[in-house]
């Protein structure tokens, strides 16, 4: 029963790779057979349909790890999708929405969260719209669909994990919610790369 690690990566139109916005999401496989590629491709699927995501993210990207492999982990698979369809410009990529879920409790190591963003333009009101909101309840349900019933999305531990394995720590989301204020990910923040300046004639006396 293969227990997945599955990076989810939104790539910038000629961007690198260390510039790309990561998600991480765990599944946990049960079915007689697995298809880590079929997955992969899912996912993509899922997450290029968010309707926020801005033009200028050109492609997603899924790797997918299993946790029993030993480290450093070669991917299982890997799908690209190149996204159409946006036309909307970025707004700033620190400013996110945020995907929370939980198994069963919400306590510390049985959360999980998901940051989408950058957010296009068009959807940076004051708080986020209905319309976003929901579109990330779906992008939830789409994430607990992947693989049908043999497979669940999963809360993963690495405190748990260390102290009881890997299958321990797999714990299956059952509630998912978004609320209505941005988060901000100074992690995705761009570096300056100009200075606007001014000098003042102000008595020193």
């Amino acid at each position: 029963m293969p227990n997945y690690r599955c990076q989810i990566a939104h790539r910038k139109t000629g961007g690198l790779p260390i510039d790309d916005v990561v998600n991480t999401i765990f599944l946990r496989d049960s079915g007689p057979t697995t298809d880590p590629l079929n997955l992969a491709t899912s996912l993509t699927a899922i997450f290029a349909n968010v309707p926020s995501r801005p033009s200028s993210q050109a492609q997603v990207e899924c790797r997918i790890y299993d946790l029993a492999d030993a480290e450093p982990r070669q991917a299982k698979a890997t799908h690209i999708r190149n996204q159409i369809g946006a036309s909307s410009v970025a707004g700033p990529r620190e400013v996110a929405l945020c995907l929370s879920f939980y198994s069963q409790r919400n306590l510390p190591r049985s959360r999980g969260r998901i940051y989408v963003g950058p957010i296009s333009n068009t959807f940076m009101l004051e708080r986020p719209s209905v319309t976003l909101r929901d579109a990330l309840k779906t992008l939830a349900n789409g994430i607990a669909g992947v693989g049908g019933i043999d497979v669940d999305w999963c809360v993963f531990s690495p405190t748990t994990a260390a102290n009881a394995g890997n299958a321990a720590a797999m714990q299956a989301v059952s509630n998912s919610w978004v609320d209505d204020e941005w988060d901000t990910m100074r992690s995705r923040g761009l570096e300056s790369t100009t200075r606007t300046t001014a000098t003042h004639d102000e008595d020193p006396a």
